[in-house]
């Protein structure tokens, strides 16, 4: 918006007197926007659009979900095609000597969920609302 479309504003808004053209324009403009509207919302609009949010925003949801779980099995797939022909036996026998690595991670990867759960997802709820 230039400064003059600023002024004219302005001096109109005061009740001070234009004549130019812009200036009639913009209090045409003012005149209509002190109208109401001729057409009235039903009143279970904003409980709708709040609805159809919340339908597109689940759908989302759904849509990672599936996305994650087809990676997982063609990522099972890949391990097992790779891994089949190396297969015994014997290949996590590492976990029986590095019980506390492996406990560590279960409560490491625990942890992190729980963090998510009661702070993260908590503060992104308060944000939103």
């Amino acid at each position: 918006m230039k400064l003059e479309d600023e002024e004219i504003q302005n001096k109109i808004e005061q009740g001070l007197a234009e004549t130019s053209a812009d200036a009639q324009a913009y209090l045409h403009v003012f005149k209509v926007l002190k109208k109401d509207p001729e057409f009235n919302l039903p009143i279970q609009f904003a409980d709708r659009l709040v609805s159809l949010i919340e339908k597109k925003e689940e759908k989302k949801d759904y849509y990672w979900l599936a996305v994650g779980i087809l990676l997982s099995v063609v990522s099972l797939i890949v391990a097992i095609v790779l891994v089949a022909e190396r297969w015994s036996i014997n290949a996590f026998s590492f976990l029986s000597s590095n019980v506390g690595l492996v406990v560590f991670g279960i409560l490491f990867v625990a942890l992190l969920q729980w963090i998510d759960k009661k702070i993260v997802r908590k503060q992104l709820e308060s944000h939103n609302h």
